[in-house]
């Protein structure tokens, strides 16, 4: 979710918020973890807040999760497939530099969450959403492979089952790169792993292949179209912008009956709409300003942090909430100004979170196992 650069690619200001903005999204999507008692009743969604305006996010916002692999499909066939065909990039050093950028935050989150369940399963007698938490479930998170089979349950701080797929990705696309397979072949494995999504919905990993190779063909289609004249992009980007719209309307559980389903399902928006976003997001590349988005560039830095932090966040919020009787604890959590406060301290926290913890230990990472950095003072751009 926070795809390192090369050195002279500079920063694609648009993605960057694009990713920021999805992972607030599924932070979002999440809100209703607040709601969760050990007889978790979905009706009492009703309660939160913002409803009629987020609702679509409420009921659907998972599937943003899709448009981060998509991202990160872009993003790498953009930056690192022409270094690694070429032998620029061994496994070794692609494998450290995204442990560095990854890991540290991975592990800080998952150590403080298993010590906070531990607290919160004191106080109320059952696990917090997450029911798993075994010390074989921690094991296999501790080393970002829960979630790499059939059967693989969330444990812990659950919303990172993302990252660990995330982590298989990266190696099926150092692979894809080794045997130097050319871009048809993109179509072929997005071919194959789609039925795998319909067939296994539950299987997470599944969820991930197709998005993320689609990302590297909307790299690749937004290419060949790179040379095509201003209305063939007005129209791709109203295109886009329909079915964002489109999107959102049909996302209110009120539209959302069995013909629309047809019409505009999660298949629509994970294999057409998102990648064709990627595509249109290209093409329309540096029409607005720098200096306007640059104000803006920060949410894309902090996704990653805003995207591992919230579910602990929520975990210490709710053991603070402990002495509350259940219809105040209710009244708390669906108020509007406590929806904002929670946001406002995982931005904050994410801040932090991003420029004095998470990219002081990459540099030290980078410098201790990459002997290449260790005269670099600035941060890494690998």
């Amino acid at each position: 979710m926070t795809p390192d650069r090369a050195p002279d690619n500079g920063r694609f200001f648009e993605l960057d918020i694009l990713r920021g903005v999805a992972s607030l999204l599924v932070v979002a999507f999440h809100y209703v973890h607040f709601y969760h008692t050990d007889q978790f009743q979905p009706d009492l969604y009703i309660n939160v807040p913002f409803f009629d305006l987020l609702r679509p996010i409420y009921s659907h916002g998972q599937w943003f999760v899709e448009l981060f692999f998509t991202i990160s499909g872009y993003v790498f066939f953009w930056l690192y497939r022409a270094p690694i065909m070429a032998g620029a990039v061994s496994f070794r050093t692609f494998v450290i530099a995204r442990l560095a950028r990854l890991y540290p935050l991975y592990i800080a989150t998952l150590i403080l969450t298993a010590g906070l369940m531990i607290i919160f399963h004191g106080l109320y007698g059952y696990d917090y959403v997450y029911q798993a938490n075994t010390v074989g479930n921690f094991a296999l998170s501790a080393l970002m492979v829960q979630q790499w089979w059939v059967g693989a349950v969330q444990s812990f701080n659950g919303p990172v089952w993302s990252i660990s797929v995330e982590m298989g990705l990266y190696g099926l696309f150092f692979l894809f790169c080794t045997l130097k397979l050319g871009r048809r072949w993109l179509w072929v494995i997005v071919a194959l792993t789609t039925p795998l999504m319909w067939l296994w919905p539950e299987v997470a990993f599944f969820r991930g292949l197709p998005s993320f190779f689609l990302g590297g063909i909307a790299y690749f289609v937004a290419r060949e179209l790179s040379g095509v004249g201003v209305p063939i992009r007005k129209g791709i980007l109203g295109v886009v912008a329909a079915g964002w719209v489109a999107a959102y309307l049909f996302g209110h559980d009120g539209l959302m009956n069995g013909e629309v389903i047809a019409v505009f399902s999660r298949e629509v928006m994970v294999l057409g709409l998102m990648p064709l976003t990627l595509v249109a997001v290209d093409l329309w590349r540096g029409v607005i300003p720098a200096v306007r988005l640059k104000p803006f560039v920060w949410l894309g830095d902090i996704s990653y942090s805003t995207y591992l932090i919230h579910f602990p966040l929520q975990l210490l919020i709710m053991i603070g909430l402990n002495g509350l009787a259940p219809a105040t604890k209710v009244a708390v959590i669906a108020s509007p100004l406590f929806f904002m406060a929670f946001f406002a301290a995982l931005i904050g926290l994410s801040i932090v979170s991003y420029g004095q913890f998470e990219m002081t230990a990459r540099l030290y990472l980078l410098r201790r196992f990459l002997p290449r950095y260790r005269q670099q003072s600035a941060s890494p751009k690998v």
